[in-house]
């Protein structure tokens, strides 16, 4: 199993060092995986749903300029009631659905889809909470590209909202860098308390 260490360093030099500034999703997982090695199932899980979290608020500003905030806040308080087993899981996943459709998804966003993607990884961080195994969570694909767009990641979506588009789409590679170097640099060693 690759170390936490160089698992992180390995991703960080990815970043530094791609033309787009993208950290592919493999690199993800290898981090994802170093990360949840040798932790109770119960922390990695909490650790895996704070990472979201805090990926979600860091891009709640581009929500918050059209929108209200408390929508985003209602499903990451409804990851947390999950979480502490204060919701039952059907219904948390059917107020996921509702929100990511009745919500995000009729919503006119013109030419500015920035804020879907924010609302998108709220959603999804709900279903992060829901998915206890760390195998259970990991993606069957390498390239978040080749995901169903329902399933993109919370991190994915909040990267692409800081770059200004998805990854196959004209963005800001010095915004999207600055995005996982901070996810990478902050938001993991908070998630996972790492110094």
């Amino acid at each position: 199993m690759l170390d936490v260490t160089i698992a992180i360093a390995d991703a960080r030099s990815e970043v530094a060092t791609d033309a787009a500034g993208i950290l592919p999703l493999r690199s993800r997982k290898q981090v994802w995986n170093a990360l949840a090695a040798g932790l109770d199932e119960h922390v990695a899980w909490a650790a895996r749903v704070k990472l979201d979290a805090l990926c979600v608020r860091r891009m709640m500003p581009i929500w918050a300029a059209r929108f209200d905030p408390d929508e985003i806040e209602a499903m990451l308080s409804l990851a947390d009631a999950v979480m502490v087993g204060s919701v039952d899981a059907n219904d948390a996943a059917q107020q996921r659905d509702r929100f990511y459709t009745d919500v995000v998804d009729n919503r006119e966003y013109g030419s500015d889809p920035l804020p879907m993607y924010v609302g998108h990884a709220a959603a999804n961080t709900v279903i992060e909470a829901l998915t206890l195994n760390h195998v259970d969570a990991m993606p069957q694909a390498d390239d978040d590209e080749d995901l169903d767009p329902e399933s993109y990641l919370p991190c994915y979506l909040a990267a692409c909202a800081e770059a200004g588009g998805m990854n196959d789409r004209p963005a800001s590679s010095e915004r999207r860098r600055a995005f996982w170097l901070w996810y990478l640099d902050e938001a993991v060693p908070a998630a996972y308390g790492i110094d």
